[in-house]
């Protein structure tokens, strides 16, 4: 699979193996937070390989974010392609032969959850901004968006540093959700 040769943090790809065990032709996924697409392209490929027809949206500003941990190689890389993450994430994508496969939205979060109805998304995973007025307004604009028994999630849970996830996901949901590694994934009510 392609995705093991893109740069970035993935470790959740049991959440996504969970969900992809869930998900039905016909069904509406939602990424938040791309950067580079390693998980979008590893969804991406276990859709195709599975045959699974669904509508699958990715959403990120694509803007340098000055706390990114990114190795002096890419950042390297980066630079000379001009400095735009997004053209490296469509390459990323093209190279995966994975591009037909996703909607991708180059906007705020919160900007592109009023392009969805509320109840109509079988999947919605946060992995943006990581502080805790953006994780907590995330929550708060894409959880009515999710189906009655779908699942919502998010990542950099639990970290050894503490990031605004460990502080927004339980004062929304308490204890009503799991811990996958270090992403966490509630099934709406």
């Amino acid at each position: 699979m392609y995705y093991k040769n893109i740069e970035g943090h993935f470790n959740f790809e049991k959440v996504y193996d969970k969900v992809l065990s869930e998900t039905q032709n016909g069904d509406i996924l939602v990424e938040i937070g791309t950067y580079l697409g390693k998980s979008t392209c590893y969804m991406a490929e276990r859709v195709k390989e599975m045959g699974l027809k669904v509508v699958y949206h990715t959403i990120d500003t694509f803007a340098p974010d000055p706390g990114m941990d990114m190795s002096r190689r890419r950042k390297r890389a980066i630079i000379a392609e001009g400095g735009d993450i997004y053209n490296s994430f469509l390459e990323n994508m093209r190279k995966a032969n994975v591009l037909g496969l996703i909607i991708v939205h180059r906007m705020r979060s919160t900007d592109a959850a009023t392009l969805f109805a509320d109840d109509s998304l079988s999947f919605v995973f946060i992995d943006g901004a990581h502080i805790y007025e953006s994780v907590k307004e995330d929550i708060k604009v894409w959880y009515p968006k999710v189906k009655v028994g779908s699942l919502f999630g998010g990542h950099d849970y639990g970290n050894r540093i503490p990031t605004g996830v460990d502080r927004a996901v339980p004062e929304r949901f308490g204890s009503d959700f799991e811990v996958i590694e270090n992403s966490w994934i509630h099934r709406r009510k």
